[in-house]
């Protein structure tokens, strides 16, 4: 399953990011990626909002429930620093193979919340959904961090920040191949830094 948005491009200024018409849609192949499905199947949309963004892995539970990270951020470039304008990370969960979703909302405190790079499982269990975004409204000095989960998704514990800090940036997790142990790569685009 590949989840992606589409939407289109302001017409004065070719910027997607004032346009207030972004879908989250899912597809799917059968042949390991070879062909795909042309059927945008719609898991979330809101033309109040501007941008609602798809990023990362999805992971799919055992149970066969699909979950998706995304984020949705109502602001154009200059406006995202407003806290009126913060984004917000939310799930797509479905538990029907995709023809209905749901898409509770997950708290974390920053502006800016982002979710790039997806899940995470742990060998004992614990699945890693990782975070980064604004420690408060008006900057742009990022933090990466992460959500827990004991229960396959179900619940998920308060955001757990590294306490590295930058600027814009981005995060991604990885599980070292020799044991439990887990990487968290921060991009710190700022200072052209990892």
């Amino acid at each position: 399953i590949c989840f992606y948005k589409v939407g289109s491009r302001d017409p004065e200024t070719g910027s997607p990011w004032t346009v207030r018409d972004e879908t989250i849609v899912w597809t799917r192949s059968h042949d390991d990626g070879l062909n795909w499905d042309p059927t945008e199947n719609v898991i979330y949309e809101d033309t109040s909002t501007r941008q609602e963004i798809c990023c990362g892995n999805a992971y799919a539970r055992p149970d066969g429930t699909i979950m998706h990270a995304f984020y949705i951020l109502n602001a154009d470039y200059e406006e995202r620093a407003k806290a009126e304008n913060w984004s917000r990370i939310h799930l797509a969960v479905s538990r029907d193979r995709g023809r209905t979703w749901r898409t509770p909302q997950l708290d974390v405190p920053l502006a800016l919340a982002a979710s790039f790079g997806g899940f995470l499982k742990l060998s004992d269990g614990t699945l890693l959904l990782n975070v980064y975004g604004a420690k408060e409204p008006g900057t742009f000095r990022h933090q990466s961090g992460i959500h827990r989960s004991s229960d396959e998704g179900e619940t998920w514990g308060k955001a757990e920040f590294s306490g590295l800090e930058g600027g814009e940036s981005g995060t991604c997790l990885r599980r070292l191949p020799s044991s439990n142990d887990v990487v968290l790569f921060f991009n710190n685009s700022k200072y052209n830094q990892e």
